[in-house]
This record gives C-alpha cells, sequence and structure tokens, in this order.
C-alpha cells in the first residue's frame, strides 16, 4: 500500500473542541465547538429552564401588581413578597444544586433584548419636525 493510499483510508480526526464551559445545571465542565453552547446536555437545559418558567410565572405576577397596581401592591406588601420568594429559591439552589445560581447575568438577558435601552417616544408628546 502506498503512503497516498494509506492518507485516503485514514480516518481524519474530530475537531478538537475550542471552548471550556461550566454546565449551570450540574456544575460539570465540558468541552464543546459551539460558542453559544451553555449545557453539557439538552435534558440539563430543559431543567434548568423549566424551573426558571416555574418561577417566573409566581415573580411575574407579582411584580406586576408591584408596577401597576401599586395601591394594592403596597397594601399586600408584595416588594416583601417577591424578597421572601427570591430567597426561598435561592435557598432551595443552596440545598438542592450545591448552590450554583439559577438565573442568568443580567448582561445575558440584555444583549438578548436590545429594545430594553430604546427610548419611547409617546405619539402624544411628539410631533413631526415640520408639521405643526
Amino acid at each position: 500500500m502506498s503512503f497516498q493510499t494509506a492518507l485516503a483510508i485514514a480516518p481524519t480526526p474530530a475537531p478538537l473542541a475550542r471552548f471550556r464551559r461550566t454546565c449551570p445545571e450540574c456544575g460539570e465542565l465540558f468541552r464543546t465547538d459551539q460558542c453559544a453552547r451553555a449545557f453539557c446536555c439538552e435534558a440539563h437545559k430543559k431543567a434548568f429552564n423549566n424551573r426558571r418558567m416555574l418561577r417566573g410565572a409566581v415573580v411575574y405576577d407579582l411584580f406586576m401588581c408591584l408596577r401597576f397596581d401599586r395601591r394594592l401592591a403596597t397594601a399586600m406588601h408584595v416588594w416583601k413578597l417577591l424578597c421572601r420568594l427570591t430567597a426561598a429559591f435561592r435557598e432551595e439552589d443552596v440545598e438542592r444544586r450545591s448552590g450554583r445560581k439559577s438565573w442568568r447575568a443580567p448582561g445575558e438577558v440584555i444583549a438578548e433584548r436590545h429594545w430594553l435601552h430604546a427610548t419611547v417616544i409617546h405619539s402624544k408628546t411628539w410631533k413631526r419636525p415640520g408639521i405643526s
């Protein structure tokens, strides 16, 4: 067998994983060649996001009351409830997840939602230039 034939038959090695990450769900180190991959497997991604979704539904309801029905929120001490609720979530993370946080960094969330930094101009206060 010639050298060129041997090269043609030899399996090509798999590309080396370029990124080292720690899975937010299990805390294990893993390697990946995808820059956006954050979890070691799909099951851990689902578990992390399902927990956030379940917790978020309660936080959402309380926060919307706090933001848009201030009188009721004040009377029912909603801010205190939100703080107590998130403290319970953190305690659960410490007990069941070896202290790993179950939330994403604010920078990640904001980077996905550029419109949060947009300036809103209400149609009632804004007039087109040149039109009176």
